[in-house]
């Protein structure tokens, strides 16, 4: 099994936020408006690293790691500052921030 498409569980999220939404015309879409939103409540620009959909298997970025407890796209994006998760309708949709400038520090540039 590609470490990418390994199943995701929430022990495997750092404190995730969860919000509930209406399932009626969920997209993928409006599922990120919504994390964007509540990402701007902990952050003024929060940047997002990464996100998952769990009917269609989908994530972002496509990326395989080599760690074996974490699925690649998650692996990715904690691995550039990514700490602020939400998880929607109980891991329907995952996406990950990075607060402002946390990402130009994990890369090793100036914030």
């Amino acid at each position: 099994m590609s470490l990418s498409c390994m199943h995701l569980t929430r022990e495997m999220l750092n404190a995730p936020h969860e919000l509930s939404l209406d399932r009626v015309d969920l997209t993928l879409e409006s599922a990120r408006a919504a994390a964007d939103e509540a990402a701007r409540a902990y952050d003024e620009d929060p940047m997002l690293i990464s996100w998952y959909e769990a009917e269609s298997g989908r994530h972002s970025p496509r990326v395989e790691c080599c760690r074996e407890d974490k699925p690649g796209w998650l692996a990715y994006a904690e691995s550039r500052g990514g700490d602020l998760v939400f998880s929607i309708n109980h891991l329907s949709y995952v996406f990950v921030y990075a607060p402002s400038g946390r990402l130009m520090r994990a890369a090793g540039g100036q914030a």
